[in-house]
């Protein structure tokens, strides 16, 4: 860190994960095609369907689907492994696709021909829309 602070070192990202909750409560891991990032996307898609069958298991009427509160806990204790284990430092980073869907609600919407009202809470205020 304190190389990067310096500004004498290039860092580059081609280690990347995507963990995420698709839309069959399932956990879904995309990553970039390097070796690394394939072997790490391999070990964590693992732990994360362990993860999933400890869930079910413990659910005592019905199975639970897993949350994104879910995925950041075992991915957390992945990263913590690999870089003590390997000395590396790793981030990990949390964040939101709702900009993204909401666009493409907004967009679905939109050349639809049936008229539509959408509702969003947007920093803490609501807005309505029209779509004729």
């Amino acid at each position: 860190m304190a190389a990067l602070a310096r500004g004498d070192r290039v860092v580059t990202l081609s280690s990347i994960l995507k963990c995420h909750v698709n839309k069959f409560g399932r956990c879904e891991v995309l990553s970039t095609q390097s070796p690394r990032s394939l072997m790490m996307k391999e070990a964590c898609t693992l732990l994360l369907e362990q993860a999933e069958q400890a869930k079910t298991t413990q659910a005592s009427t019905s199975a639970l689907e897993m949350t994104l509160s879910d995925i950041k806990r075992t991915v957390e204790r992945y990263v913590a492994a690999m870089a003590d284990e390997n000395d590396l430092y790793y981030a990990l980073h949390c964040v939101s696709d709702y900009d993204v869907s909401l666009a493409r609600l907004r967009d679905y919407i939109i050349d639809n021909p049936c008229a539509s009202l959408l509702a969003t809470l947007e920093m803490n205020a609501t807005h309505i829309e029209n779509y004729p």
